[in-house]
């Protein structure tokens, strides 16, 4: 005794005319949901769910933000000045010129991030509540210039914001610095003048500072525009600072600026 043959439920999930459908869909609208490729090809929603997942194996992944979509002209700026840095460091003693300056905000409240927050705990249980310190109005500005071996001077703006007056003051007082912590720079600068690695911010490349720079014989090395990943305090300075300083509160933008800075000096010592 057996079953007659049945022909149950049609195989739509499956069906190589509906994957790729859903896939043509999802490639011309990749930020659409599920529920409007549902609609749009002529599925339930758990279908088109389970084509996404099982048949076309894609996750849905949040877009990476840049700080700007580059030109062709930009993105060919940026491959000759990369070239031409590369050129340069083949030439004897030129990265010993090199210093490099950027600035960041340092808040004296720093929060914990939320992964940073999570506990193990049973599901049907509440949630461990943590109060929520948001960042305040008070912070201060370092403005670190530091070469291959550490940190040279950094300069703090407490609650205020960079101008090319501060920037001019912050570079006077470098040169102070250079000829106390890097003798030898300073004493073969009119051979060997110093090259500052900065962006193109405001402050940068105003008139008092090009002539300040140019008066102090201090030359740009060159930085393509929208390029912060190429400024090595984006990319390891910053972000390992304010990471050490997370679930610190200060009283005050100088007591933080004062307890910040040894973490700069250590870590542009060991990059």
């Amino acid at each position: 005794m057996c079953d007659l043959k049945r022909s149950g439920r049609p195989p739509v999930q499956g069906a190589p005319a509906k994957v790729n459908q859903v896939k043509d869909l999802v490639t011309q609208t990749p930020w659409t949901t599920i529920a409007k490729l549902a609609h749009r090809a002529g599925l339930k929603p758990t279908t088109t769910h389970n084509i996404l997942r099982r048949k076309l194996k894609l996750r849905k992944r949040s877009c990476k933000l840049v700080p700007h979509d580059l030109t062709d002209v930009q993105k060919a700026s940026r491959v000759s000045s990369c070239v031409k840095f590369l050129q340069n460091c083949e030439r004897p003693r030129w990265l010993e010129c090199v210093i490099t300056a950027d600035e960041s905000w340092f808040y004296v409240n720093n929060p914990h991030p939320k992964y940073d927050n999570m506990v193990w705990s049973i599901p049907v249980t509440d949630r461990l509540q943590v109060p929520c310190h948001p960042m305040n109005t008070k912070k201060a500005m370092a403005i670190p210039f530091f070469n291959w071996k550490g940190l040279i001077y950094c300069h703090w703006v407490i609650n205020g914001t960079v101008t090319g007056q501060e920037y001019r003051c912050a570079l006077l007082e470098l040169g102070d610095h250079i000829r106390e912590k890097r003798s030898h720079m300073w004493r073969c600068r009119r051979v060997l003048p110093f090259l500052l690695h900065d962006d193109n911010a405001s402050p940068h490349t105003c008139t008092d500072t090009r002539r300040f720079q140019i008066m102090s014989n201090i030359k740009k090395v060159n930085h393509p525009p929208y390029s912060p990943d190429l400024s090595p305090c984006d990319f390891f300075l910053f972000p390992t600072v304010k990471r050490a300083l997370r679930g610190q509160t200060f009283p005050s933008g100088s007591q933080q600026a004062h307890w910040t800075h040894p973490f700069l000096e250590v870590e542009a010592l060991l990059q």
